[in-house]
């Protein structure tokens, strides 16, 4: 008898709350696809056992509840809310990208812009009433700075980057495979040129449709979240990560893969990386150009102690532009909330 009065009694609670909870609608438009069988939700996006039972393909299927930090499942944990999918007609807050041109035709509506692609436009006079989530910087008022790895893993990554990272023993080090690539996008001239001559130089996997010379159905048939992927990255010294294109304010997820997995990003993109991560962490090909890369590569993939050396460089560093008090507040959980909610009027 207590036993079900308990129960009834937490039953009750949960409705109540449900009943008093304030409900907002929500339509997601314009936004990208991601492969059809991986999930979006945030909570299954950095679960690795969920992941073990998935049959990953590249067949592609468009976002429709949201991803990551903006998916309607994690949006009602963190505003403590109700949220109630409609069409952008009837709802009281648009979440989009740029991935069509719906969100022109309610120029009234509140929206949330995820602005991840280097072609995309910020500043957007014909899209009024915005908050814009991206990697730019520096910020005004209706941009803030949520780089899409962010979006994807949460805040606890900031946590990680400010860990020192592990030294290799010498039989680490020489056990470890030279460099790991997954490009199949060969419109880069730049990156196509870089990839071409470090083929040459080093052992290189290339995984991807350029180059490709190694064959894994796992890389082959996933996404670059899978948390699966992570095992295989750690096998090796280095990392290529080179952006589509260079641009300021455009920096995906790529060098966080480096970074996660204790290995040496190679990384050319964003002109302005230099600024949010210490280039004593990683080769930023952006400075040095290709040939002085490819000769700190050479070295590094040939000398355990200056391999180490990097590695002991911290990924932030004191100058760091996210250690700036205007800035350093984007790197909390709280402060993500607090904005969304003061931009509804929650």
């Amino acid at each position: 008898m207590i036993i079900f009065q308990q129960f009834y009694f937490k039953l009750l609670r949960k409705y109540l709350f449900l009943f008093i909870m304030k409900t907002i609608n929500v339509s997601y438009i314009d936004f990208w696809a991601e492969c059809a069988n991986t999930p979006v939700n945030f909570d299954d996006i950095n679960n690795i056992s969920y992941w073990n039972n998935l049959n990953t393909n590249r067949e592609l299927k468009v976002i429709d509840l949201g991803v990551g930090l903006f998916h309607k499942n994690k949006l009602e944990k963190l505003l403590d809310c109700k949220i109630n999918i409609t069409t952008p007609e009837t709802a009281d807050l648009i979440i989009c990208s740029g991935f069509g041109r719906k969100r022109y035709n309610f120029p009234n509506k509140k929206k949330i812009f995820l602005c991840y692609e280097a072609d995309f436009k910020i500043l957007d006079e014909h899209l009024p009433n915005t908050l814009y989530f991206s990697s730019n910087l520096p910020l005004k008022h209706h941009l803030f700075y949520l780089p899409l790895f962010t979006c994807y893993y949460g805040y606890d990554i900031y946590k990680s980057m400010k860990t020192e990272r592990k030294q290799l023993s010498s039989e680490e080090y020489l056990k470890k495979i030279d460099c790991f690539s997954l490009v199949s996008n060969g419109k880069s001239e730049y990156r196509n040129n870089f990839l071409n001559k470090l083929n040459k130089l080093i052992h290189v996997e290339n995984y991807g449709k350029l180059y490709r010379n190694r064959e894994n159905s796992i890389i082959q048939n996933s996404c670059w979240y899978d948390p699966r992927l992570n095992g295989f990255i750690s096998n090796y010294k280095f990392i290529f990560c080179f952006e589509n294109t260079s641009k300021i304010g455009y920096h995906t997820e790529k060098i966080m893969h480096g970074f996660k997995n204790n290995v040496i990003p190679i990384y050319w993109g964003d002109p302005a990386i230099k600024l949010i991560f210490n280039s004593n962490a990683y080769i930023n090909v952006n400075e040095l150009g290709i040939d002085k890369a490819l000769e700190k590569i050479k070295l590094l993939s040939n000398d355990y102690e200056e391999y180490n050396k990097m590695l002991a460089q911290p990924i932030i560093n004191e100058p760091s532009i996210l250690n700036k008090e205007e800035i350093s507040k984007y790197l909390n959980e709280s402060f993500f909330i607090e904005t969304i909610k003061n931009f509804i009027n929650m």
